[in-house]
């Protein structure tokens, strides 16, 4: 289609825009439902982007696959689609659809998502129009619909790889970048979290192994050795021979542990999350009108791989946890409360 000369270009413009053609010196109104085109490339030109930029849905159309390839070849000369009767649209069906769409919920963590998918895009240098993000809200919502939900869910945006993209080679960055989203955004983000839980395994680290200076019971520094018999040469102590092992009031250790209880109560939290979600998944994708049966399968796999990386690292922290209760303590509860330790491991746009 991107071949045909200005004129043309221009008149399938109006008709894409205000369903309207212009018919020498009358514009006639026309019942233009769907538009679909074909196309060997993708326009790269600037004279082209708004014509380009109507069709919401950019699919690429591979050669048969081998196991249809004896279907293709048993093909009538003019073999031409057949819609049974029960599944045709009628315009009535259609408008009453179209205003249906209308009151179809969009929550706010579907527009977290889209709005991380606009980020992104952005950073891969690829622009979407905002006039094409209420097409794709537009086309989640119609989804939702025909699937026979009240409210897009956040597996819906699987669509947005046919949607996003200049290019339908690039596809596979927006499904990848979907793949990496199931079951973190919003709530938690496996990567950040893991940086979290190492943050506090250095922590650990770091107090189990503090030393003080030791005094003795007269409060003067404790020497494993008298200066009178150290080597010639040897005139100072060395400093490791007045250090012992740090010892941690009850106050430290118990805000340690409590640390360590908040952050094992979000994980819990957010595995509750994920099993719900997972849940939500298996009962919905499987069925789903829009979504490729094959992404099922793919989908449970990256959610189960969430789990269980986040599982890890939940067990993890309890050691951490084990750790700090196992901390050297001093005999009194004195000592200031320990600087905390961050724990923003939310999934951020």
């Amino acid at each position: 289609m991107f071949k045909a000369n200005s004129a043309i270009l221009n008149a399938l413009l109006t008709l894409l825009n205000e369903r309207e053609f212009d018919n020498g010196a009358r514009r006639l109104p026309t019942p233009l439902i769907c538009v679909v085109g074909a196309a060997n490339e993708v326009p790269e030109e600037d004279l082209l982007a708004a014509f380009y930029d109507r069709f919401l849905l950019r699919c690429a159309v591979d050669h048969v696959s081998d196991d249809a390839f004896g279907a293709l070849l048993a093909l009538p000369e003019e073999a031409l689609p057949e819609v049974a009767p029960e599944l045709r649209i009628a315009p009535a069906e259609l408008a009453a659809l179209a205003a249906a769409r209308e009151e179809v919920a969009l929550p706010a963590e579907v527009v977290d998502l889209l709005t991380d998918l606009r980020g992104f895009l952005a950073e891969k240098g690829m622009a979407v129009s905002d006039r094409r993000w209420r097409k794709i809200v537009a086309l989640l919502k119609t989804a939702a619909l025909t699937d026979g939900r009240d409210a897009v869910s956040l597996w819906d945006l699987w669509l947005t790889q046919f949607c996003a993209c200049h290019h339908p080679q690039q596809a596979g960055l927006v499904a990848e970048w979907f793949g990496r989203r199931l079951g973190t955004h919003g709530r938690l983000d496996p990567v950040r979290l893991t940086q979290v839980v190492e943050a506090f395994e250095a922590t650990l680290e770091q107090e189990a192994s503090a030393q003080d200076l030791a005094f003795d019971d007269s409060g003067k520094l404790t020497l494993a050795r008298e200066l009178g018999g150290a080597g010639a040469g040897d005139v100072a102590p060395r400093l490791s021979s007045m250090m012992n092992r740090r010892r941690w009031g009850a106050h430290h250790i118990a805000a340690r542990t409590a640390q360590t209880d908040e952050l094992l109560a979000r994980i819990d939290d957010y595995l509750r999350t994920l099993e719900a979600q997972m849940a939500d998944f298996a009962r919905t994708v499987s069925e789903h009108l829009w979504i490729a049966p094959a992404y099922a399968a793919s989908g449970r796999t990256a959610l189960s791989a969430t789990r269980d990386a986040v599982q890890v690292l939940r067990t993890r922290v309890e050691r951490v946890k084990e750790g700090f209760g196992r901390l050297p303590r001093r005999d009194d509860a004195a000592g200031r409360a320990p600087d905390p330790i961050p724990m923003d491991f939310a999934a951020q746009p």
